[in-house]
């Protein structure tokens, strides 16, 4: 998924909001109501102080455009708490409290946001809105949506994967961390694609839910062929980094991840955008929804920059040699 120079002109366009805008949003007699949406973390972890970097980031930025929880805006929070049988019943509660607009996470939710209101606006955060279906135009999605995109187009999982190789590169079977709805999708089909290209096959199981601890060790469980790891970008497996950091530090496997964040927590190798930098976006289409420009009108936002870092503590750890080519391309590493 391209950034194209119209998609670009127009989203510079929109993001040029006068002063003006800022300072209605500041106004004590106007209360906005802002649905922000979790898969499985706890409502109280949707905070500035979260250790979860995409509410900080979000909530954080929000109030830097001038929307202060407590004076004008009022922040309706829900979980799935990890439990997919309930996400029905938390788009059923967030829609029907009528909010100014959704944060919406992970493509099974914006796909039953997308269902179930077609006047509520929403930001939705997906790895590809446009060929999961989500929206069918990137620089004016139209209706009621809006969104930020994980990845910059499938492409960046073939990407990931040759990296993987790279590392790893006597490897044939991989072990990739994804939910079956996933796997099932586009996503999934890149990923295949991926392994096919690098001479690599799929092998063990896949996450269904309630994506707690123990669900996360039983599928690590049948991971025993595997000789690399593939971690996917899901909310899901963003909220349980620690986990699968440590649960794959124990294999003592070669991996990569989509996040950095995964690599602060002592994982091997990620190659992606700054999740925190998607959010304070999303903090600005906020705004710009909340000032009166329409969801549909506003392009679907990619990162643009995406970072290579490497683990050199977690290598030496597991035994994987980290070659020249990586260390040389390798926008940060971590000693």
């Amino acid at each position: 998924m391209t950034l194209g120079i119209d998609r670009r002109h127009l989203l510079a366009g929109l993001l040029a909001a006068p002063v003006a805008s800022r300072l209605r949003a500041a106004e004590a007699d106007k209360r906005y109501r802002v649905a922000v949406v979790a898969t499985n973390s706890p409502v109280s972890e949707i905070s500035e102080t979260s250790t979860i970097p995409a509410f900080p980031a979000f909530l954080t930025g929000l109030r830097r455009l001038g929307y202060v929880e407590g004076k004008n805006l009022t922040v309706l929070r829900f979980s799935a708490a990890g439990n997919p049988d309930r996400y029905e019943t938390v788009i059923s509660q967030a829609v029907a409290e009528a909010p100014d607009l959704i944060l919406s996470p992970g493509l099974r939710f914006a796909l039953g946001f997308k269902t179930a209101t077609k006047t509520i606006p929403i930001i939705a955060v997906v790895s590809d809105p446009l060929t999961s279906g989500v929206v069918s135009n990137v620089a004016r999605p139209g209706g009621n949506i809006t969104g930020i995109s994980l990845d910059a187009g499938l492409e960046i999982w073939g990407k990931r994967i040759a990296f993987l190789r790279e590392i790893a590169p006597t490897a044939s079977r991989v072990a990739v961390v994804a939910t079956e709805a996933l796997w099932q999708g586009s996503v999934g089909e890149a990923i295949r694609e991926g392994l096919r290209q690098n001479s690599m096959t799929h092998v063990g199981s896949l996450l269904r839910g309630p994506f707690e601890p123990s669900e996360y060790e039983a599928v690590f469980g049948t991971f025993e062929q595997a000789q690399a790891i593939l971690v996917d970008s899901s909310p899901e497996n963003f909220v349980q980094r620690k986990l699968i950091v440590d649960l794959i530090a124990k294999r003592r496997s070669p991996a990569i991840y989509g996040f950095r964040d995964f690599v602060d927590v002592g994982g091997l190798m990620s190659y992606g955008v700054d999740f925190a930098e998607l959010y304070r976006h999303a903090a600005d289409y906020a705004n710009l929804i909340l000032n009166g420009t329409p969801a549909g009108d506003i392009p679907i936002f990619q990162g643009t920059k995406f970072h290579l870092v490497v683990n050199l503590r977690t290598a030496k750890a597991s035994g994987v040699t980290l070659p020249a080519t990586i260390l040389a391309q390798a926008d940060d590493v971590v000693e």
